[in-house]
């Protein structure tokens, strides 16, 4: 049964505090989670809903565990130990250390491919020597393009909390005692077993010169899974021997374009362009990449840079 105390209800969750202490711990996991956004919660209910993740999902997490650890210590150290455990529960720091724990046999089956733009998981510190081990893993795809790794639904190492698509650090990669490639060629492996070649859709894109008269009208094909773009070989064979410009511009897009003249590679890139631009705008928080655009010709990627001289597009290593 819930305790009452002054008017206020005590969850049984936490029936441990008195009234007084009850409301200081509400305020300070709404303080802590205000600073990430997520403030105002009903947090009556015993649990809190943080974003995390490599696709920044919303996830929910336990309070109890939580409480019992302020309820053992100096009211003075309160706001810190609510900030620090709501700051690991949005960095999936458990999770993360599962993954340091598992062995490659208990994730092979779980690696995704991510691809993304290589943002640094820890902010530069001027006064310290970032530690690499803490940092993504990631191997450069193209300028600008980098490939990933996601456990999906890693566990975490406390029982209490959820599941959660982590994104794969060094220090994992490390434990795991395999080499880089064989682990993106096993997220590729489970992305042929797991899902069906996709099926194509189309955008046309018309382009118009300045005074508005119409250029050309380019066909966009596009597909739900941006993995794909490393497969683009073995889907489709003759795009990818004659070459095409591509983009990934979010996790749950891939485009491509062929050029149907040599002389017609600047609007292509153009639409291309405004197809991206259109997605990462629409993409949700987590799973935008960027609205860059790059040759691909037989498994091979280069981004495209306007030339300055001539406004022309022009691929770069």
């Amino acid at each position: 049964m819930a305790q009452t105390f002054a008017a206020v209800e005590i969850p049984e969750w936490c029936g441990f505090f008195d009234a007084e202490q009850f409301e200081a711990f509400r305020k300070e996991v709404d303080d802590a989670c205000d600073c990430f956004g997520a403030g105002g919660q009903y947090l009556e209910s015993g649990f809190v809903e943080l974003v995390a993740g490599a696709y920044s999902d919303g996830y929910e997490f336990r309070l109890e565990q939580l409480a019992k650890r302020c309820a053992e210590a100096p009211r003075e150290d309160w706001e810190g130990i609510c900030f620090g455990q709501i700051d690991a529960w949005s960095m999936a720091e458990a999770q993360s250390e599962w993954l340091e724990q598992a062995s490659f046999e208990q994730v092979r089956d779980l690696l995704r491919i991510h691809l993304f733009d290589g943002s640094p998981r820890c902010e530069a510190d001027e006064t310290e020597e970032p530690d690499e081990s803490e940092e993504w893993f990631r191997l450069p795809l193209a300028d600008g393009l980098w490939i990933g790794l996601v456990v999906a639904d890693a566990p975490s190492t406390d029982e209490d909390e959820p599941e959660i698509d982590t994104q794969v650090h060094n220090a994992a990669v490390q434990a795991w005692g395999v080499e880089p490639e064989q682990l993106v060629e096993a997220a590729l492996a489970n992305l042929r077993r797991e899902e069906e070649a996709p099926a194509w859709g189309e955008v046309s894109v018309e382009l118009s010169d300045e005074d508005g008269e119409p250029v050309a009208t380019i066909t966009v094909l596009t597909a739900e899974n941006a993995p794909w773009a490393l497969l683009l070989d073995e889907i489709e064979p003759e795009l990818a021997e004659h070459g095409v410009v591509l983009a990934v511009p979010a996790q749950d897009a891939v485009l491509v374009a062929e050029v149907p003249e040599p002389d017609m590679l600047d609007l292509v890139v153009t639409a291309v362009s405004a197809v991206a631009r259109d997605h990462v705008d629409a993409a949700e928080i987590g799973y935008d990449i960027g609205d860059s655009t790059y040759w691909y010709q037989n498994g091979e990627f280069s981004r495209f840079e306007e030339s300055e001289s001539d406004d022309e597009a022009e691929p770069v290593g």
